[in-house]
Formats: structure tokens, C-alpha cells, sequence
């Protein structure tokens, strides 16, 4: 495939994109995200949308940066209920064509990085699991 031929998806294809916008606002990056087709994008240092979306879910502590979740069209996000894990892990379940639970992590100092996820898969074991 030539590196300018757009990115095709049948409703057969997941695609799973993470990405660290690296703060800032998130609308004039959006545009090189939504080129990937992503059925799934997982986004780390997103602020918080300023209108609400059906197909974008968001969590932190801060609006400025948290994390950001999107999903392509015939796709649902639902946050699943938080347990006692590091601050930015987030369980969410994805319905669609393809429903899947999905622990989305952005790994900060604060949560010891690989500690914080060993801790997450911990948390959410039964998740992933099921």
C-alpha cells in the first residue's frame, strides 16, 4: 500500500490505536487519530472535551489532562465501575460489532509505572479474565 492511500476498514476489522496527545488542546490533533480509523483509541494527557460526545468517554483528576477514550461508529463506551487501582487505569467495556473490556492505562511516577499496572491487572483480573 502506497504511504497515501487512505486507510480502509470493513466492520470485520478492530483497530486499536493508543495515543499520548502530550496535552494541549485536542481538536487540531484530532484529525491525524481519526485518518488511522481507529474502532478503539485509548488517548493519555487528553483534557477534557469541552461537549460532551456519545462515542468519547474522558477521566482525570485535572480537565487539563486525563484520559480519553474513542470508539468508531456502531460502538459504545461504558466506564465499568472503579476499584481500588492506580488513578489513571481505566476499565471500560466497548459493545458493538466486537464488544471487548479494554484496560486503558496512561502509567504516571506517581503509580510507579510498571507497579501501578501490576497492580491494575490485579485489580481487574476478573475482567480481563471474563
Amino acid at each position: 500500500m502506497r504511504p497515501d492511500t487512505p486507510l480502509r476498514s470493513t466492520h470485520k476489522d478492530l483497530r486499536i490505536v493508543t495515543w499520548n496527545c502530550h496535552r494541549g488542546p485536542l481538536a487540531p490533533k484530532r484529525a491525524r487519530l481519526e485518518a488511522l480509523l481507529p474502532t478503539f483509541a485509548a488517548i493519555q494527557e487528553c483534557p477534557r472535551p469541552d461537549v460532551a460526545e456519545e462515542s468519547f468517554l474522558w477521566h482525570g483528576t485535572s480537565p487539563r489532562q486525563g484520559i480519553g477514550v474513542s470508539v468508531g461508529p456502531g460502538y459504545s463506551v461504558e466506564l465499568a465501575p472503579l476499584r481500588d487501582a492506580p488513578t489513571y487505569n481505566l476499565p471500560v467495556h466497548v459493545r458493538g460489532p466486537q464488544s471487548f473490556f479494554a484496560l486503558v492505562n496512561w502509567s504516571q511516577k506517581s503509580s510507579l509505572y510498571v507497579e501501578g499496572i501490576h497492580r491494575a491487572i490485579e485489580v481487574y483480573r476478573d475482567l480481563i479474565e471474563a
